[in-house]
C-alpha cells in the first residue's frame, strides 16, 4: 500500500493563525499602551494645555511618581526649595515661562518660581493615570500568557495529521495502530467517523480536523472489509 498523509484542514488551520495574531496583537497593543503610549500621550497632553507644539513633548522620568509629588506639593512652604526638587527628580523636564515641569508616567510635577523662590507647587494626574498604565501592563502580560498556549495549540495543529501505510494507521499525538486492532468504524449522529481499536478506544476522523476524511474513511473500510458508514450517510 502507497503510504498516504492526511494534514488538517485549511479552515482550521486559518482560524487557528487568526486567532494567534489577533492574541499577538492586542498583547502587543496593551503592551505598549502600559510601557509606552500612555506616557507619551501624558507629555502631549501637557504641551498641549501649555500651547506648545507636539514636538516639544518632553521625555518621560520615570522618577516623577505620583505619590512623590503630591508629597512634595503638600510640603511648599517648609522650607521646600529647587534643590530639594532636584535631589527628588532630577532636572525639570520642562520650562516655560516662570513654572517648571517634571514629567512622570502618569503626571506632571508644576513648580512656579517667582522672585527666584518657589510660589506653587502642584500634581496634576494625566489623562492616563499611573494605575491606567498598571492595568494596560496586566492585560497585556495576561494576553502574552494566552499568546503563548494559542501558540502552542497552533503548532499541534500544523502537526496534525493522520498517515495510512502498510503497517497500520498513525494518528498526530498517538501510538501506531497496526490493521489488526482496527475493530469497526461507525459514523455519528455528529458526522464525525469513530474509528474502534483494541482496549475500547476509538480515534475520531472529524472532517473539520483532517483533509480527505471520505479517502481515509474508503482506504480503511477497503483494507479491513468494512461497510463505508459514509455511502449510507
Amino acid at each position: 500500500m502507497e503510504t498516504r498523509s492526511f494534514g488538517t484542514t485549511t479552515e482550521r488551520f486559518v482560524r487557528a493563525a487568526v486567532f494567534v495574531v489577533l492574541v499577538d496583537v492586542f498583547a502587543i497593543m496593551f503592551l505598549w499602551d502600559g510601557f509606552i503610549g500612555y506616557q507619551s500621550n501624558n507629555a502631549a497632553q501637557l504641551v498641549a494645555l501649555l500651547g506648545l507644539s507636539e514636538t516639544q513633548a518632553p521625555v518621560v522620568n520615570p522618577r516623577v511618581t505620583r505619590d512623590k509629588g503630591t508629597e512634595l506639593a503638600e510640603s511648599q512652604g517648609r522650607g521646600l526649595n529647587a534643590t530639594t526638587i532636584e535631589e527628588a527628580f532630577g532636572k525639570a523636564s520642562l520650562e516655560n515661562g516662570d513654572a517648571a515641569y517634571y514629567v512622570g508616567p502618569g503626571g506632571w510635577l508644576s513648580v512656579t518660581h517667582r522672585g527666584g523662590e518657589i510660589s506653587q507647587i502642584e500634581w496634576t494626574d494625566g489623562k492616563h493615570t499611573a494605575s491606567d498604565q498598571e492595568w494596560q501592563r496586566y492585560i497585556g502580560y495576561a494576553l502574552a500568557l494566552l499568546s503563548l498556549y494559542a501558540s502552542y495549540g497552533f503548532m499541534k495543529i500544523v502537526g496534525t495529521r493522520i498517515t495510512i501505510t502498510d503497517e497500520g494507521i498513525r494518528v498526530f499525538g498517538r501510538p501506531p495502530v497496526g490493521w489488526d486492532a482496527i475493530s469497526g468504524i461507525t459514523l455519528g449522529n455528529s458526522g464525525v467517523v469513530s474509528l474502534d481499536v483494541e482496549g475500547g478506544e476509538s480515534i475520531q476522523i472529524d472532517e473539520y480536523d483532517y483533509k480527505g476524511v471520505d479517502l481515509i474513511v474508503g482506504t480503511i473500510c477497503e483494507r479491513k472489509g468494512f461497510a463505508n458508514p459514509l455511502d449510507a450517510a
